[in-house]
């Protein structure tokens, strides 16, 4: 049988004898999963020996796991692989919902005196480690560490990372390599989000998945530094994840997705697909009389311009091509910064069928301090509506942006 051993391993085996003797104060047995050792920020090793059996030969360790996606190393380093680490020696993580992981051997050599998780999950739980021993007769000293509980959580990304680039329109794909790091690897996306509820999708194809440590790849959606969504894996395989993340939400926004690695040393490539996205839109300047509308229809489906209001009104003017067939076409009116105008009721959109007013909608201030006014049309047959974009707010000059969700 072939051992591995380095020239220190007198060394390394004190060494372990000596954390075998060190338990943490007022800390359990940790013979057995009810009375686990408890390790801590402030007492993150334990050691001890165990000689294995058959039947398997096991020690206990729990510790309270902060959740915010938190990266967590836990590290198991043993005096003597007996070509066997990470199957017959090793140690399995516990979770909330169960089995979570089992320790993996540097570079998958089971020769290697060391095996690593690490996990960075969204939610908070009690972890429990067991340590365990297959082999028949054969005597190990051990040293266990559990490294990142003390440290602060992932800091919110910057609001624009430089160089981050934007997705607009109704299907964007983007590709690229990502090397992880302990303290995280990031790629980052700007995201043009249109509002009305539309359904935004990502979904994120990684790979190869980090050695034990699936949850170290992954995506996060931040709405002006606040996390408002995280990828799920719906599928797995030796080669690849896939993670898919949903998000709706009344107002327009400029969101941010990050893809992340927390593996250190490990290189994944990935594909990005996204749906749902604001439509790229155009300058609009002089459609101040109905003769100088600007259509929106599929091949013109946002327009961004400035209005400077007027006592009497001032006005800008759009065509609406519906497709007809009862689609429901929705338009979103959104002025950035603009939530004291709407809330004078200064800022209006109309909608026309000829002579006859079909709808109208009054800005409103959103959360943001934002105007914002949607309204949904559905017809059976295809027609044009005029549309009129109004402004009573006398010396107000306002940028606002026009939508049409559905036309494509």
């Amino acid at each position: 049988m072939r051992h591995r051993r380095s020239g220190l391993f007198g060394l390394c085996l004190s060494l372990l004898l000596s954390l075998a003797l060190v338990r943490p104060v007022g800390a359990q047995t940790g013979l057995t999963a009810e009375t686990p050792l408890r390790l801590s920020a402030s007492t993150p090793q334990a050691g001890d020996t165990l000689t294995g059996d058959r039947g398997g030969a096991f020690r206990y360790y729990a510790f309270d796991y902060p959740g915010q996606a938190q990266p967590v190393t836990i590290r198991l380093t043993v005096s003597e692989s007996f070509g066997v680490v990470g199957r017959l020696i090793g140690f399995n993580l516990y979770g909330p919902a169960g089995l979570v992981g089992s320790g993996q051997p540097s570079q998958g050599d089971p020769w290697a005196t060391q095996a690593d998780l690490t996990i960075a999950e969204p939610a908070p739980g009690h972890y429990l480690v067991q340590v365990f021993n297959y082999l028949h007769g054969a005597t190990v000293a051990f040293g266990l560490t559990v490294s990142g509980l003390g440290q602060a959580p992932p800091p919110p990304p910057a609001p624009e990372p430089a160089g981050a680039p934007v997705a607009q329109d109704a299907l964007v794909a983007f590709a690229g390599t990502l090397t992880g790091q302990a303290s995280g690897a990031f790629h980052y996306l700007e995201v043009d989000y249109p509002g009305a509820d539309e359904p935004l999708s990502a979904t994120l194809n990684i790979g190869p998945p980090a050695p034990g440590a699936p949850a170290a790849l992954g995506m996060h959606l931040y709405r002006r530094g606040d996390l408002v969504a995280r990828g799920q894996v719906t599928e797995a395989t030796s080669l690849r994840q896939t993670l898919v993340l949903t998000y709706q939400g009344r107002s327009p926004d400029r969101l941010l997705l990050q893809i992340f690695n927390y593996a250190p040393g490990h290189t994944v490539s990935y594909g990005l697909r996204l749906t749902g996205l604001a439509p790229r839109p155009e300058p609009a300047e002089g459609h101040t009389t109905p003769d100088r509308a600007r259509p929106l229809d599929p091949a013109h489906r946002a327009y961004r311009a400035t209005l400077a209001g007027r006592r009497a009104g001032a006005h800008h003017y759009y065509l609406l091509v519906h497709p007809g067939g009862q689609r429901l076409v929705r338009l979103v009116l959104s002025a950035p910064g603009a939530g004291a105008v709407a809330a004078m009721g200064a800022l209006s959109l109309y909608v026309w069928d000829g002579a006859t007013l079909v709808a109208q909608v009054r800005a409103e201030p959103d959360e943001r301090g934002d105007a914002l006014a949607i309204l949904a049309l559905s017809a059976d047959q295809a027609r044009t509506y005029d549309l009129q974009v109004s402004h009573y707010g006398e010396g107000q000059t306002t940028p606002y942006r026009l939508t049409a969700l559905g036309l494509d």
